[in-house]
């Protein structure tokens, strides 16, 4: 028994630290996009890019709110209702539209305006973390049946809006991060900041849960946690590195980036007029 324990431990780390990685980077790329749809003076070629860091974010929320039960010691095996993991990853990704979109009344600097729409914003995303978490753990079909430490609970929405709002502020409103060299060493210290804020929210869920306590998840047999976890492990990291990279070489460019994701005609047109 002592010799497969360190095992265990070290498999929960890991597990620990992708579901951070995974929103850390998912963090970054969408404080990337949201600023890339704040310098684009028509608001309807806006959401390309709002899309975009919203499906970011929704979809690190969700595997990291599969990486976290899996970290648990748990003496069964997770699984989830088929219909439930699409509904929540998509269901995921349209919440943080909003949370993406308030900012951008920051445009013309940080005003009182800008200010409750950049805290609204956060504490909207952390109640959309502590959301997700929950819906996936719900979709377990834990038996007997999670009693909730309310304490906990209200302390995830919390503790996420300040990290969340911290970000948004430096992100978008007069900061040092636009003085000298580094940026985009602070842009990632943001993006960091941010995930860590949305992970905290989610691993104080799946502690007011407390999975150890139950004995069974009654969906084991239709989508096993076991691939889940391979797809938020192992996929989802390699993707959102791609994206960070990709955010990484347009924030080096102040202009025309949203010209990368038109069709190629609708570029030649624009660049004519």
């Amino acid at each position: 028994m002592p010799d497969s324990a360190p095992p265990a431990a070290d498999s929960s780390w890991l597990l620990w630290m992708l579901g951070l990685a995974v929103l850390g980077l998912a963090g970054y790329v969408a404080l990337v996009w949201m600023r890339i749809a704040q310098r684009e003076p028509q608001p309807r070629r806006r959401w390309p890019a709002l899309a975009l860091a919203a499906g970011t974010l929704g979809t690190a929320l969700c595997a990291t709110a599969v990486l976290l039960p899996a970290a648990e010691p748990l003496l069964f095996k997770l699984g989830y209702r088929s219909l439930a993991v699409p509904l929540l990853w998509l269901g995921a990704m349209a919440a943080c539209l909003p949370a993406v979109a308030a900012p951008l009344a920051a445009a013309g600097g940080w005003g009182r305006r800008a200010r409750w729409a950049g805290h609204a914003a956060a504490l909207w995303l952390g109640l959309v973390a502590m959301a997700v978490q929950a819906g996936w753990l719900r979709a377990a079909g834990l038996r007997p049946g999670v009693v909730w430490a309310q304490d906990l609970l209200l302390a995830a929405p919390v503790l996420a809006t300040l990290g969340a709002a911290s970000a948004l502020r430096l992100r978008f409103g007069p900061g040092w991060y636009r003085q000298g060299r580094g940026q985009g060493a602070r842009r990632f210290v943001l993006g960091l900041l941010l995930g860590a804020s949305l992970f905290t929210a989610q691993q104080l869920v799946v502690s007011a849960a407390d999975l150890p306590t139950q004995k069974e998840a009654s969906q084991w047999r239709q989508d096993s946690g076991t691939g889940l976890s391979l797809v938020a492990g192992v996929l989802v990291p390699l993707a959102l590195a791609t994206l960070a990279v990709d955010a990484a070489l347009r924030s080096e460019s102040e202009t025309d980036t949203l010209l990368r994701l038109l069709p190629r005609r609708r570029r030649r047109r624009r660049g004519r007029a």
